[in-house]
């Protein structure tokens, strides 16, 4: 005599089975069709303007992005990225941008980032003259959480590591006034940035990183080649 609660189970568990096979198959078709879609330069476009209308809200300045790509869904590429800091100067441009996301969980409060690589950019951090705070500390205000109620968790912020490709950079304190000879480390301008910066780790108020190469040229004259290093700010 047949078994009909078992052929019942059995015909209930292949039904289960397509089911979710189904599903599990539509999701991917959705993830292959977006990666698809993402590679088209209009597309790539469109979603970069949206992106930098949506930034230039939250952060109430200029933020242009050429074009935005994915690649292999865990790294975001930026190209043309400029943002403007509120005194209308450059806070950042980058030619190209490539950020990988290794982990991010929000409720735990990890974001871990892989490799960043930065093409052809210029950063400039300023600290205006009668100004308490940097030109980015906008940026750190935006994101902040609205509830000051509440006391979360730190952030486990890690870096694989930083690369940057024929970049330039400044600092500089306007509320500086000393005169020199030679470099003034309160007025840096680097060019023909190239450098390579590995373990990148934040501890509370203090960075540690390997510098795996730094050349580099400074305004004053000062030329920096293959310097190598670990260190701790």
């Amino acid at each position: 005599m047949p078994d009909f609660k078992r052929i019942l189970e059995n015909k209930v568990i292949k039904k289960l089975g397509k089911i979710v096979f189904r599903i599990f198959s539509t999701l991917i078709l959705v993830l292959l069709l977006v990666f698809i879609l993402i590679q088209i330069k209009t597309v790539q476009t469109y979603v970069g303007h949206r992106a930098a209308v949506y930034l230039s809200g939250k952060l109430k300045t200029r933020v242009e992005i050429g074009s935005l790509d994915i690649e292999f869904f865990k790294k975001i590429v930026l190209n043309d990225l400029y943002i403007e800091d509120l005194h209308k100067d450059t806070l950042l441009y980058a030619k190209k941008l490539k950020i990988g996301i290794d982990e991010l969980n929000v409720n735990q409060h990890i974001l871990h980032i892989g490799d960043v690589i930065l093409v052809k950019s210029n950063s400039k951090i300023i600290k205006y003259n009668a100004e308490p705070d940097f030109n980015f500390q906008f940026i750190i205000d935006a994101f902040k959480s609205g509830d000051t109620t509440q006391h979360s968790a730190p952030w486990d912020v890690q870096f694989k590591g930083i690369t940057f490709i024929n970049s330039s950079f400044v600092y500089r304190s306007e509320n500086d006034t000393l005169l020199t000879t030679g470099v003034n480390y309160f007025d840096v301008g680097a060019k023909s940035i190239n450098a390579e910066f590995s373990d990148i780790r934040f501890d509370k108020d203090t960075i540690h990183t390997t510098i795996n190469y730094l050349s580099t040229r400074e305004k004053s004259g000062f030329v920096l080649q293959n310097l190598s290093s670990f260190v701790k700010l």
